[in-house]
């Protein structure tokens, strides 16, 4: 449901997408040429039917870092307000940038964009 309204608000700014949902799972749902990655270098939610290749928060920051140098949009989507709560303090911190509420409809997803901080 996060993801389909996701699309719904931002499927024509593709870019990457950080959110605690398994990434392998959310990139099969999203169309190219989204991407989407952790939060941070954190696992997400634990799924028996999968293996997890960790990352240290150096590296879960070089693909945010990438995508803002090629001017595209990094999103992150969770799938509650209580979620956003409880875990919009593992998102990426980039001098300069900021996380703002992009769209919060209640009983949605919320998603958050990294905006410079001018704005």
């Amino acid at each position: 449901m996060a993801q389909r309204h996701f699309l719904e608000t931002f499927g024509r700014q593709p870019g990457i997408v950080l959110a605690d949902i398994n990434p392998l799972f959310l990139n099969a749902l999203l169309p190219d040429p989204f991407l989407a990655a952790h939060l941070d270098g954190n696992r997400y939610a634990k799924s028996k039917l999968t293996r997890v290749v960790m990352y240290d928060r150096a590296e879960a920051l070089a693909p945010v870092r990438r995508t803002l140098a090629q001017s595209r949009p990094v999103y992150a989507l969770f799938v509650s307000q209580k979620e956003m709560q409880e875990k919009a303090v593992r998102l990426p911190q980039i001098d300069g940038y900021g996380w703002v509420v992009a769209d919060d409809v209640p009983g949605k997803a919320v998603i958050l964009k990294l905006t410079p901080s001018n704005e």
